[in-house]
């Protein structure tokens, strides 16, 4: 079961590792622009964490967050009110409605096509 408790240490464990959210994005959207997705796509970002990459990836990308814990749903409301959230398992969600998908620590095997970047 997910452990409540890491969220309050979610940012600062990251952040002491170095992790480059921004950069992260920006190749994000660049791989996919090279392989022929010019055009604005729906992301769904899921496991989103607090939404750090969601600052970023909304630039490029119509993204939606979603993740298992609704502590980290409410961080990322706290930061982007107007955000699509969802708390929900990627078990829960159907394969005909993605288009795009960037998770950091899951495996998704199915028809779409699925960008990892961890």
């Amino acid at each position: 079961m997910y452990i409540t408790s890491s969220v309050a240490y979610y940012d600062r464990i990251y952040a002491s590792q170095g992790k480059d959210y921004q950069k992260e994005a920006e190749y994000l959207a660049s791989t996919i622009r090279s392989h022929g997705r010019g055009k604005r796509q729906n992301l769904l970002d899921v496991a989103c964490g607090t939404g750090n990459h969601m600052l970023h990836l909304r630039k490029y990308f119509d993204v939606e967050d979603v993740d298992i814990s609704l502590d980290f749903i409410r961080i990322v409301r706290s930061r982007l009110p107007k955000a699509k959230l969802s708390v929900v398992s990627l078990a829960d969600v159907e394969e005909e409605d993605l288009k795009l998908v960037k998770m950091s620590t899951a495996k998704v095997e199915g028809r779409g096509r699925i960008f990892r970047h961890a």
